[in-house]
Parts: C-alpha cells; sequence; structure tokens
C-alpha cells in the first residue's frame, strides 16, 4: 500500500540567484506555505542549488508540483517533487544524551587527538574515529561524554569551531542520533531508494523529470515549453536516445557503489554501477561509471555532478563513450 504523501516539496536545479524570498513568491500561488528554506553551504553560505517548501495541504503540493516541474527558471529546468522529509525540522541530533557525533575532523588526528580536543569540557568516557565516510566533509568521529551537561557544554563550545589552524572545514558537533532516529532514517532512506530505481529493477518513470519517458507528443511538448521561452536546452535532444551512462573521473580512494548511488541517484532512475579498484588495496583508482535506465539522467547527471569538488579535487562527469568503457557494468 502506498502511503499518503506529507506536504513537503523538495526543489532542485535553482540558480545561486534564488534565495529564499524568491522561491517562496515562485511557489505562493499554488497555496498557503507554512515553511520555506533554500540549503546553503556551510561554510561559504552560497546556495546549494536546492531547497524545501512546505504547504498547508497536500493538494496545494500537488498543484506546485503540476504546475513548477519541468518549467525552465532562471536558466535550468525545475526539480519539483515530495520530500523524504518535513522542511521545517532537522531528523538527526535533535534529543539530547551524553552521546555525541562529530565531523570535518582534520584526516591526520588520531583518537588521542580527539580525546584532547574534548576533556576540557567534561569526562570523556569513550572516543572513536570513525573509518571511511564522504571525504568532503573530512572524518567522522563519536563521543561520550560523561552526562548531558557535559554533552552540551561540548556542542556549544566546539560546534562551528575550527579545530586547528588550517584545518579546511569548522567542526560540526551535535547529539548523535538515538535508536529511533536511525530507525526513521533507514525507513526514509529505503523509501528514497525504492522511488529512485537502487533497489531492484526501476521503472523509466523513476527518473523523475519531465519528459524522461513520455510518449512522442508529450515529449515533443516539453520541447516547444522551452522553446516558446526563447531558450535552447540539451534536454530536448536526449529525451528519446543518446548516451544513457556517464564516465567519471577524480573520486575520492573511498568511493565505492553506495558513494555513486548516493550522489548520483537524485538525477534519475539507475541501472547499475561500476567503481575500478586497485588489486592490492582494493580501494578506488578515481574512476567509476553510472548507468542509468533513460539517457535524460545521464544527461542530467552531468549538468548537476561536472566540477562538484570532492575533498581537494574536482568531479569531472561525462557522457560515455565506447572507447572508455572498461567492461560490462556491475
Amino acid at each position: 500500500m502506498t502511503a499518503t504523501p506529507h506536504s513537503n516539496l523538495y526543489v532542485r536545479n535553482l540558480s545561486p540567484e534564488v534565495d529564499q524570498a524568491v522561491l517562496q513568491q515562485l511557489f505562493q500561488p499554488y497555496g498557503q506555505i507554512e515553511s520555506c528554506r533554500i540549503v546553503k553551504n556551510a561554510r561559504t553560505h552560497a546556495s546549494k542549488g536546492y531547497g524545501f517548501v512546505k504547504y498547508s495541504s497536500v493538494e496545494s503540493a500537488h498543484s506546485a508540483i503540476q504546475h513548477l516541474h519541468g518549467v525552465l527558471y532562471g536558466g535550468g529546468i525545475l526539480e519539483v517533487k515530495f520530500a523524504d522529509a518535513d522542511a521545517g525540522r532537522q531528523q538527526s541530533g535533535q534529543v539530547p544524551g551524553d552521546n555525541l557525533y562529530v565531523r570535518n575532523i582534520p584526516s591526520a588526528w588520531t583518537d588521542q587527538d580527539l580525546l584532547q580536543l574534548f576533556l576540557p569540557h567534561g569526562s570523556v568516557q569513550d572516543c572513536r574515529l570513525l573509518q571511511g565516510g564522504d571525504a568532503s566533509r573530512g572524518m567522522g568521529a563519536l563521543v561520550r561524554m560523561a552526562n548531558i551537561d557535559e554533552a552540551t557544554a561540548a556542542i556549544e563550545n566546539l560546534n562551528d569551531r575550527i579545530p586547528v589552524a588550517g584545518a579546511a572545514l569548522p567542526l560540526l558537533v551535535r547529539f548523535a542520533d538515538t535508536a529511533e532516529e536511525k530507525r526513521a532514517k533507514r525507513a526514509n532512506s529505503s523509501a528514497y531508494a525504492a522511488r529512485s530505481g537502487i533497489l531492484g529493477s526501476a521503472s523509466p518513470a523513476a527518473a523523475g523529470i519531465a519528459g524522461a519517458q513520455l510518449p512522442a507528443a508529450d515529449r515533443q511538448g516539453f520541447a516547444g515549453v522551452i522553446a516558446a521561452q526563447g531558450h535552447h536546452h540539451p534536454a530536448t535532444h536526449l529525451l528519446a536516445q543518446g548516451p544513457s551512462s556517464v564516465y567519471i573521473k577524480n573520486l575520492p580512494p573511498e568511493a565505492d557503489k553506495l558513494f555513486l548511488y548516493q550522489r548520483f541517484a537524485p538525477h534519475g532512475a539507475i541501472q547499475s554501477v561500476k567503481v575500478l579498484t586497485d588489486e592490492d588495496s582494493q580501494q578506488c583508482k578515481g574512476v567509476g561509471f553510472v548507468n542509468y535506465v533513460v539517457p535524460t539522467g545521464a544527461m542530467l547527471a552531468v549538468q548537476a555532478m561536472d566540477g562538484v569538488r570532492i575533498g581537494d579535487k574536482y568531479l569531472h562527469v561525462s557522457l560515455q563513450t565506447h572507447s572508455r568503457m572498461r567492461g560490462p557494468l556491475q
């Protein structure tokens, strides 16, 4: 049985000029808005190109999707769909406790360095660095203080602080997820994976973009909307044919299949992924492939991910050619 969708929308492909006021003005005609926000880079405060709009009713959310999804606005084709979580609340680290989650720890640090960072704020019962993770956000860790008061003091004093001179990012320190929050995350992740085509065979409609797998008449209509506004967009060339795979360079050593799924699934239903690894270390050699169900997914992935910074490198993402093929995607 399919759950009734909530009234919160995820909006993607927003130009840097679109701020919160402009986003609200764009969505205001379709119903009463409860909350609206643009997601920004924590360090630069620049827009990440996506945001959330929550309406007071599901009907208003449906109306906004019907009128705005696939519309050319500010140089990009808007993607508007139901979000996995409400925009007005955080889903992690909201329940106070003595356990803390820490992010953006310098890659050269040890458990002892982490201990010395937290000792001035109370009695540290346990601390350990987490292996792997996203290189663009630094290392993660778990720290357990003696009580909630000490954990709260550590958050107040260390969150958003540069841990050492020359560190790339400020620390993120928050209460660790409770068992209930972890279950909610897993449920949201499973639901998103099912809708995005990560689990099992995905239907072409799961690509999630207007015109991706429509009948010929509708594809022509979609292209006509763009032409009528006096704009030319490459989406009009790849709605029905063209490469459906992308070639990726400059991946971090810890990149694996899940790494690719998490970053490339938002752009369309994925059929398969492949990461080239070193035979001895089993680490990624910096190269990967993502095969989409329809060509539109590949085109959108190139537009969104080419040039994205991961750690100290910038991804190179391009449409797959036969000359780059290293064997079948698995």
